[in-house]
């Protein structure tokens, strides 16, 4: 990804100084082939971002994540201190904001220890094990990778795997 932004900056720069020249008559061959050097750069960084599978955790490992799962923390997640670990979140099913063919997003209430916790949970049902028959008020474990708030500033767990019950 930093690739292609530094790319396409300096595609984007050198079309400029090319224009630039073009304009006021000036020899312009060593910025027209940095231009496409930089065009070609990012269009090769584009393909082979296009060409990636999505990761799925459950493959990386190799072996059932579950066990190796930290019990959600609200009050640490909440804070940021947990982006990238890998958590189960117990809870109750409260909003489903988003349910296609394809993926799934829904609020998640769950008790920790004195409070409650919410969290907006995103799954994609081709990626790891996810439960399709999910409704509104289920109780529900979600096995996943804590993620950046979403816009209303929740924190989000991209799940692998959503289990009904417990």
């Amino acid at each position: 990804m930093g690739l292609f932004v530094v790319s396409v900056i300096g595609f984007i720069v050198c079309g400029i100084i090319l224009l630039i020249k073009a304009i006021r008559k000036k020899p312009k061959k060593v910025i027209g082939v940095l231009t496409g050097v930089f065009f070609v750069v990012a269009l090769a960084t584009m393909i082979w971002a296009m060409n990636t599978p999505a990761v799925d955790p459950t493959q990386m490992i190799g072996e059932d994540p579950r066990p190796k799962a930290v019990e959600a923390d609200f009050v640490k997640i909440n804070a940021g201190e947990w982006e990238g670990k890998f958590v189960k979140a117990v809870g109750e099913v409260r909003l489903i904001e988003l349910k296609t063919d394809q993926i799934i997003i829904f609020n998640l209430t769950t008790q920790e220890g004195d409070g409650y916790g919410v969290y907006s949970v995103e799954a994609a049902f081709n990626v790891g094990e996810i439960e399709r028959d999910i409704a509104e008020g289920d109780r529900v474990v979600v096995y996943g990778t804590v993620e950046k708030p979403n816009d209303l500033m929740i924190p989000v767990i991209g799940a692998s795997i959503i289990e009904k019950g417990e």
